[in-house]
């Protein structure tokens, strides 16, 4: 019996194209906001960091937005600039640890 090959490409999730990308999931009013992934592409930093300064009340919390069964993140163009002044003065790395410990 021979063997069924998977193909090696990646599909994308819930049959995006690539022009579609996350777009989809913005609704009405909502076309100028970030999701959490453009927001990372934007700032240069990944998705998990984003969400554990979030968690952490570093980061403004953004508006979430109930499309479907998915709750999405979605950052204002405001948001987004503060989010930027944040990251550009952020010091990463043990320094930073430190700091947090004496607060």
């Amino acid at each position: 019996m021979p063997s069924r090959r998977r193909s090696m490409t990646r599909q994308k999730p819930y049959g995006l194209t690539e022009r579609q990308g996350v777009s989809r999931f913005k609704p009405k009013g909502y076309e100028h906001y970030l999701t959490i992934a453009e927001l990372s592409k934007e700032v240069g930093r990944e998705t998990s960091w984003i969400k554990q300064l979030e968690r952490k009340d570093r980061l403004p919390a953004p508006n979430r937005v109930k499309v479907g069964k998915l709750s999405v993140r979605l950052y204002s163009p405001e948001m987004v600039e503060e989010i930027k002044a944040i990251f550009a003065t952020h010091k990463p790395g043990p320094q930073a640890r430190e700091e947090d410990d004496n607060e």
